[in-house]
Parts: structure tokens; C-alpha cells; sequence
């Protein structure tokens, strides 16, 4: 306890964070409780209210905090890439690396974020960012198919949703990421030509 009290409030919150995202490694999320969290990091509850109003609040900011990741990681690929089918192929990489390590806790939180109301913001933003990245990318590398932007942006949801789905698919155990890999890149290449390797 006497470390825990060293901690800088932000620090507390993210070691809290940590321990949230280890035990949910380990067990399914509603298995997963305050007081197991608590316990984990060595902190008491009345430290943890002080840092999230309640369980779901906690299980926002992990989704959020994996969002932010995954915005990160694409805005990567994307300045790492030189064609617009070398985006989408990193993309591609990018949520499957996501999903793989953190396996079936994103498919978990997905899935609580899409049933629980008060975090259809989170989804929201997460979705508007990702779709911006690389609506953004598809301009910034070249058009080839001469769309147009809302043409554009139905074909980067269509995308980000059939990455989703096969993130899901390879932490479910559901396909092998080789396989949904290839997969996604064979839509890929049909959708925006060229060798999308």
C-alpha cells in the first residue's frame, strides 16, 4: 500500500488501468470486478472512485485507451506508405496486430461498447477517426478510382467494419490471421487495384 500512495494521480490511474487490462487477459470482462481490480494493484475502492465513477467507466476508458492506440498505429502506417494500396495493407496489419494482442479482450469490449448506451461517444469518435485517417490517405496518395468523398468515406467504413470483423475472427480463434489476413487483402486488391502486398 505504502507504494501505491507514492503514485502520482495519473500513475495510480494507470496502474489501475494495467491491472484492469491483465485480469481481463485471464477472464472474461463481466468476470472481472472492482474489488479484484482494486486487490491487483493494491489499492483500495475509495482510490479507485477517485479515479473512475464505476465499472463501466473503467471499461470506457480501456476502450479509449486502445482507440487512441489504434489511431496512433494508423496514422503510422499511413506516413510509412507511399501507394494507397500500402496504406490498406497497413491498416489491414495494424488492426490484426491490435486485436492479436489483446485477443478476445477487444472483441469483449467491442461488443460492451456497442450494448452499453452512454458509450456510443467513444465508438463514435473512434470511428470517426479511423475513417478520417484514411479518407485523409486515400486523397493524399492518389484517388485512382476517381470516387467521390462520400463514395470514399462508405468505402473506408465498409473497410474498417471487415477489419473489425476479422480482428475478431482471429481472436476468436475463428481463422488464423494468416487467413483472414489474405482474405482482407484479396478485397483490398479488388477494391483499390494494384498488388496489395
Amino acid at each position: 500500500m505504502a507504494k501505491a500512495d507514492r503514485l502520482s494521480a495519473e500513475e495510480r490511474r494507470e496502474s489501475i488501468l494495467a491491472a484492469a487490462w491483465e485480469l481481463l487477459a485471464a477472464a472474461p470482462l463481466e468476470a472481472v470486478t472492482i474489488d479484484q481490480i482494486v486487490t491487483r494493484v493494491g489499492v483500495t475502492r475509495p482510490i479507485f472512485y477517485r479515479h473512475f465513477d464505476d465499472r463501466n467507466d473503467l471499461l470506457a476508458s480501456l476502450y479509449r485507451e486502445w482507440a487512441e492506440d489504434l489511431g496512433h498505429r494508423t496514422q503510422a502506417a499511413i506516413d510509412d506508405a507511399t501507394t494507397i494500396d500500402q496504406v490498406m495493407v497497413n491498416a489491414t496489419r495494424v488492426y490484426l496486430d491490435s486485436f492479436t494482442t489483446r485477443g478476445t479482450t477487444i472483441r469483449e469490449l467491442v461488443n460492451h461498447v456497442g450494448v452499453v448506451a452512454s458509450f456510443s461517444e467513444e465508438r463514435l469518435k473512434m470511428r470517426t477517426r479511423q475513417t478520417e485517417l484514411l479518407v485523409g490517405a486515400v486523397f493524399k496518395y492518389g484517388n485512382e478510382l476517381d470516387l467521390s468523398d462520400r463514395e470514399v468515406t462508405a468505402e473506408i467504413r465498409l473497410f474498417l467494419a471487415i477489419l473489425v470483423e476479422g480482428g475478431i475472427m482471429v481472436a476468436m480463434g475463428d481463422a488464423t490471421r494468416d487467413i483472414v489476413e489474405g482474405a482482407i487483402l484479396r478485397v483490398v486488391r479488388a477494391a483499390v487495384g494494384g498488388d496489395a502486398t
